[in-house]
């Protein structure tokens, strides 16, 4: 059965959100936003006041997409950031992504009948200067402007806008049940959306207050409807419902936006269907399972070489047929042990801290919601202290591990927890460049650069450089005769162990495992190919 990954698409209810997390930039925090998408059954989560500094994606410990952009500087102050976290079932999806500036950030998803472009937002806050909202909107709009006019556009993001719910003569962008009365933010983001044809989501549909409103004042006094969910309004029917997730908790004065879309679901091929497979290669060196695997392997090869086959590829492949099943029944395919530093008891604690929250919102006087408040306020304080903590031992348990792999002098364990501690293994992939240095995010655009990089430095111009003659060389006493079984053996003993297997998925140390079956095996093999000279 084909392995397949799900893409954007027609009729279902596709379910996505935004969120202002205050920031990203402390340990643990993304590992929570993750779990909260999972809690909520979000495809991607848009976030702003990511606090990331510089641009680029990982994929998180869970197998999540993260894609940031944030100051343009390793060393500038940790402020501002957009972010767009995207479940690892729709990761395919993604065609292409443009890192704006610190405050936009723009996601083009493949659909079925359409494609899906999604623009994260951070809009500077009412008492920021005129020139500063002025330049955040001329780059969204012309961001916007370069959207394609099929797709289906999502804006969305902390706006710091209140549009109010007078629409009169603005019917065509925001409803009739916003919050509150317009501010100049909000003056600014109805202009912005009428140019570019949005409706503002959120004002859209018949909610309670207490489902609408984005932030929450400390003292729980004041609310307001400053984060939005805004789409095409020609595609706005698709749009089911926009309101807010007041039980997710990250520790921010924001509440979770979330949409409904009704789109549809469409099958591909996943791209990494033929990947390598990796075995538990490290009980080879147990005495007992390097026996094991060698009386399970000669078994197999015995099995083999009793159906005599002439032709070449067909004894290879009944080799590494052998071999590869036998790795899968005596040493097991190695698992992604990759997890958060976040201990059981920790993630408990959240939980607490959510549960606190929702007393939050359920209380009904001034005086139980302060109590409330400070009763979350503690637990908060704990959370923070807890993970700290947590990832406190981690670094010590990998200091531990650190020093007992130094003392028996393994190298390659050595510094693979060390580059861990120095936080230099984490993949956080940054697009190339054009030559003019604009990033390339489209897969194609980055081969396309690749190509021209190799054809510029490998095809260098000779004009007026003098080719030296070569001499004859004398003929060396070279034997010619297929290779030797101490030859093959000799080779299989020089191979580096800890390095990546071939598409074979054949490692070194499965080689070195019992050399002498491996060279009984592959001595008619070499001398097959050597004396047909085919592969």
């Amino acid at each position: 059965m084909e392995n397949t990954m799900m893409t954007l698409g027609k009729r279902i209810r596709f379910r996505f959100g935004t969120w202002n997390v205050k920031t990203l930039y402390q340990a643990g925090k993304l590992a929570q936003a993750g779990r909260i998408m999972e809690r909520y059954g979000l495809n991607f989560m848009g976030m702003s006041e990511v606090r990331w500094n510089q641009c680029g994606q990982m994929v998180t410990t869970n197998g999540h997409l993260m894609l940031w952009s944030g100051m343009p500087n390793e060393n500038d102050v940790h402020q501002y950031g957009v972010g767009l976290l995207i479940n690892r079932s729709i990761r395919q999806s993604v065609m292409d992504y443009r890192f704006i500036s610190e405050r936009i950030m723009l996601v083009r998803f493949r659909g079925t009948a359409r494609n899906i472009t999604v623009v994260q937002c951070y809009a500077p806050t009412e008492d920021a200067d005129n020139e500063i909202k002025e330049a955040f909107y001329d780059v969204l709009n012309s961001t916007l402007a370069s959207v394609p006019k099929r797709d289906l556009l999502i804006l969305m993001g902390d706006f710091n806008a209140k549009v109010g719910s007078d629409n009169d003569a603005i019917e065509h962008v925001i409803g009739k049940h916003g919050v509150g009365e317009m501010n100049e933010n909000g003056e600014l983001l109805v202009e912005c959306c009428g140019l570019n044809s949005l409706k503002i989501g959120g004002t859209m549909f018949p909610h309670k207050k207490c489902h609408k409103v984005s932030w929450v004042s400390p003292d729980s006094r004041t609310e307001n409807q400053i984060d939005h969910i805004c789409v095409s309004a020609k595609w706005s029917n698709t749009l089911l419902d926009v309101r807010n997730k007041r039980g997710a908790d990250i520790g921010s004065d924001h509440h979770l936006i979330i949409g409904d879309l009704r789109l549809s679901v469409k099958t591909v091929p996943n791209r990494k269907t033929n990947l390598r497979k990796k075995y538990e290669i490290a009980k080879l060196k147990s005495d007992a399972h390097r026996s094991a695997f060698s009386t399970t392997l000669r078994e197999k090869l015995a099995n083999t070489n009793e159906q005599n086959e002439h032709n070449i590829q067909q004894s290879w492949e009944r080799f590494k047929e052998a071999v590869t099943t036998t790795c899968k029944e005596e040493l097991g395919i190695a698992k992604n042990r990759a997890q958060d530093f976040i201990s059981p008891d920790t993630w408990s604690i959240i939980d607490r801290r959510r549960n606190a929250k929702s007393a939050i919102n359920t209380a009904t006087s001034t005086q139980d919601k302060a109590r409330a408040q400070q009763h979350y306020n503690i637990i908060d304080r704990r959370v923070k202290r807890e993970i700290r903590n947590d990832k406190r031992e981690q670094l010590n348990a990998l200091a531990r591990q650190a020093e007992a792999a130094a003392a028996v002098y393994n190298m390659k364990d050595l510094y693979t927890i060390t580059r861990k501690i120095s936080n230099t293994s984490k993949s956080r992939n940054v697009p190339v460049k054009d030559k003019n240095g604009v990033l390339l995010t489209n897969v194609e655009d980055q081969l396309k650069r690749w190509r021209e990089h190799f054809q510029e430095v490998l095809n260098l111009r000779r004009d007026g450089i003098e080719v030296p003659q070569i001499r004859a060389v004398r003929t060396l006493p070279i034997r010619t005769s297929p290779p030797t079984k101490k030859e093959i053996t000799d080779a299989i003993k020089s191979l580096k162990n800890g390095k990546a297997a071939g598409i074979d998925s054949i490692t070194a140390e499965v080689l070195k495992a019992d050399v002498n079956l491996k060279t009984e095996a592959l001595h008619p093999l070499f001398a097959q190919v050597w004396e047909q000279e085919s592969t």
